[in-house]
């Protein structure tokens, strides 16, 4: 993939150290569990709001289905053994792409909140037509969706 060869694309090396950082393959799970939310329920229809709601996650937080989990370090060691010229910022630029990626998180963890309790609750009571229906409909202070 860094195509070293003198007719290959050759890629920078730093370039290719954070497209793989932001594969999140070296983001812990648990840093983006809540995510799970999201995923599609089998026997749902494809409705087109859902669909929209599923592209915009895809080009916000590319890696969040991702099943795979790698430690930063072990990742950082393969690079510094591919790329030894590069060895001293390694770290710095999985680190970097990874704060980047959490503090994403973290933002749009606090923005839905509210919405994620909302679904915790109403599961049982079918309030809503499913939990991830919720989400469509959120305002920023309550799910604008009645029974009917």
């Amino acid at each position: 993939m860094a195509c070293k060869t003198e007719t290959g694309p050759k890629y920078l090396a730093s370039d290719l150290i954070r497209a793989i950082a932001g594969t999140w393959i070296c983001l812990p799970p648990e840093k983006f569990s809540f995510m799970d939310v999201f995923g599609k329920v089998p026997g749902h229809p494809h409705i087109v709001e859902r669909q929209l709601g599923t592209a915009m996650l895809d080009m916000m937080f590319t890696g969040r289905e991702i099943k795979t989990y790698i430690p930063v370090e072990e990742v950082a060691k393969k690079f510094k053994t591919h790329f030894p010229e590069l060895s001293s910022n390694i770290d710095t630029l999985l680190q970097g792409e990874l704060e980047r990626i959490e503090q994403k998180l973290s933002l749009f963890h606090f923005r839905i909140a509210h919405v994620l309790q909302l679904a915790e609750q109403n599961t049982d009571g079918k309030t809503y037509m499913a939990d991830e229906d919720a989400f469509l409909y959120y305002d920023g202070d309550s799910v604008a969706l009645t029974e009917a």
